[in-house]
């Protein structure tokens, strides 16, 4: 048997094995990574493939057997099970593609799974869960069926990538990518490869995607900093992103960061809060993001007192993609954090006289509002001292998609370019805006290369 296929540039292509139901989104960033960085065409199993199961099953079997490599993700749902079938479709997609490269010394094939203790780890669990009480499984008997599943992987496999979020995950599929294309550094210092250097399709960067049908949450940010011109007494600001799981709340944070804050520091993307994160852990991860020394008593209060020193010098700004990680998400942040850190920097302002203020950037993905309404206040007439909550992010429209095409200055013409593009990604996407972003990301919008904002 051949021990690994030619290098040469052309249609590359690997299939995608895993549970759809809680790795959507970690399947699309798979997809993503590999058609943009690796000029690789990812397959996704029967996430977009309509009929039953046993059309399903035998069309899985017939993409494994003409494609040239496979990548498999295990999270914490089996899967389903198909009728008369001992196995799930991903268990059985599995087998397959082992035993079609079982004879290779090297084979195509990586298996990924959620680090112990990661961010991806803790939301696939809670994936899973959510999974088998909305079915009304069996946990015991599914757990089972898990675990003998994860076994014939590891046994059957030499090495296993962990990952701890999406993008972590985008850069393990790259490596792994370009390895199974002969795409190795001693193959490149010998010369019996050469590396592409052609850029990808994708050109489009999460902070431009960001103002993507945005504005009104734009807006209401520009109009909260505006208006503090009335209250100089106010040293702090909250602002609360929310949506839904795929409503894009990490591209607006990072379009508010790249533009409206961009005097801001320190420079920092979006983080999500470490395992088992209580108020006191909470105060060390944001004085770890705003890059102060830490306090011997890590409290809201302590915090402040740090921060009003820097504030004299800069304006200071922190943003945490996932409030939700916290028990009671939003309310939690604001009553065991944001309640006593505003309170001790309103006090300490006029004692260190400082004149820049601090603002903080709160990422929900419940979709919900409701849920933390005694926590929040509305960005038109904001209490300071509570979390602002500016408009809750919703679905695109193709209105939305033209005009964020005419403020990116994507070139038209007289076919109706824009247009043709609009309709592609409303139909893929129908509005939603991950997937809208997905679309996008795949599209050549500049021809002569990246728009530099």
């Amino acid at each position: 048997m051949p021990d690994s296929r030619d290098a040469a540039p052309g249609a590359w292509s690997v299939f995608l094995i895993s549970t759809v139901r809680d790795l959507r989104l970690y399947r699309r960033a798979v997809r993503d990574a590999c058609r943009r960085r690796a000029q690789t065409i990812c397959l996704l199993s029967e996430e977009d493939w309509p009929g039953g199961y046993d059309e399903t099953v035998d069309k899985c079997i017939r993409q494994i057997a003409s494609v040239d490599g496979f990548l498999l993700i295990i999270g914490y749902w089996y899967g389903s099970v198909p009728p008369d079938a001992d196995r799930s479709i991903t268990h059985l997609e599995f087998d397959t593609a082992l035993k079609k490269w079982r004879e290779w010394r090297s084979r195509p094939m990586a298996v990924l799974l959620p680090a112990a203790g990661s961010h991806a780890d803790r939301e696939l669990r809670k994936a899973a869960r959510q999974i088998l009480e909305r079915d009304k499984l069996d946990a015991a008997s599914h757990d089972t069926s898990l675990q003998r599943f994860r076994s014939t992987v590891l046994d059957s496999w030499r090495t296993v990538d962990a990952f701890k979020n999406k993008n972590d995950l985008r850069e393990l599929v790259i490596a792994r990518c370009l390895e199974f294309k002969g795409y190795k550094p001693s193959a490149a210092a010998a010369g019996s490869v050469t590396i592409q250097t052609t850029a990808a399709a994708n050109q489009v960067t999460d902070g431009q995607l960001g103002a993507l049908g945005r504005e009104p949450q734009l807006a209401a940010v520009k109009t909260i900093l505006a208006n503090l011109a009335e209250r100089p007494d106010v040293p702090a600001v909250a602002i609360v992103v929310s949506g839904t799981v795929e409503a894009g709340q990490r591209a607006l944070l990072l379009r508010l960061m790249a533009t409206i804050f961009k005097k801001y520091s320190p420079r920092r993307e979006p983080s999500t809060l470490p395992v088992k994160c209580n108020a006191e852990a909470m105060v060390a991860w944001v004085t770890q993001l705003l890059g102060l020394s830490p306090a011997t008593m890590p409290t809201p209060e302590a915090l402040a007192d740090a921060a009003a020193v820097e504030l004299k010098r800069q304006p200071l700004i922190f943003a945490i993609d996932r409030v939700g990680d916290l028990a009671d998400g939003v309310n939690t942040f604001y009553r065991e954090f944001w309640l006593r850190f505003y309170g001790a920097l309103h006090r300490v302002r006029p004692r260190e006289r400082f004149n820049h203020r601090l603002v903080a950037l709160v990422a929900d993905y419940t979709g919900d509002c409701s849920a933390f309404a005694g926590s929040t206040t509305e960005s038109n007439a904001p209490d300071y001292s509570f979390l602002i909550r500016v408009p809750l992010l919703g679905n695109f429209t193709r209105a939305d998609i033209l005009q964020w095409f005419d403020e990116m200055d994507v070139p038209d013409d007289l076919s109706g370019r824009r247009a043709t593009l609009a309709d592609r990604v409303m139909k893929d996407s129908r509005g939603v805006p991950l997937r809208a972003f997905d679309r996008l990301r795949g599209e050549v919008l500049w021809p002569s290369g990246d728009r530099d904002e």
